[in-house]
């Protein structure tokens, strides 16, 4: 039989609750050496992650599973701005309290990206741009092993290199 996702934790027994818990947990630590703890509990070598839990609902979902009674606003503030093209563009202000987690350093911890400025920022910002992210740094002991073409979704191989 197959068990759909439930993000609020409601159908699961107490004991995979607090195994779910911990498993999520593993975004939310700024030491990764707790992740690599984290993830050799599971036998994990692997962690998917998506810029969509860095959303509100996504995001806020995990906030309350872990018990951290915090606005999602705090860490990721999405907005969605027109373009003079007649679609739509979505930024992602990252906050001072997210800038350590290891899901910030997996999604935004590369030096530096390459995309498309919307014309509803200042001129100075227009057209094609690379974009520096604040300084965050990538992360130690995760290597990227695949993206998707948009990088929304990325996959990384745990690397066991030391402290």
């Amino acid at each position: 039989m197959r068990t759909p996702f439930d993000m609020y934790l409601e159908h699961y027994p107490p004991k995979a609750e607090e195994r779910i818990r911990r498993a999520l947990s593993v975004f939310f630590v700024e030491d990764e050496g707790k992740a690599l703890d984290i993830m050799n509990e599971f036998n994990a070598s692997y962690l998917l992650v998506r810029v969509e839990m860095t959303k509100p609902l996504q995001f806020g979902a995990m906030l309350e599973a872990l018990g951290m009674e915090s606005n999602p606003s705090e860490y990721y503030l999405w907005g969605i701005y027109p373009s003079d093209k007649g679609n739509f563009y979505e930024t992602c202000e990252i906050k001072e309290k997210a800038r350590d987690l290891l899901l910030s350093k997996l999604l935004f911890g590369r030096s530096s990206m390459s995309f498309e400025v919307p014309e509803v920022t200042p001129s100075v910002f227009q057209g094609n741009q690379t974009v520096e992210f604040l300084g965050i740094p990538p992360p130690a002991h995760f290597e990227l092993v695949w993206t998707n073409e948009e990088r929304t979704v990325m996959l990384y191989k745990l690397i066991n290199n030391g402290p």
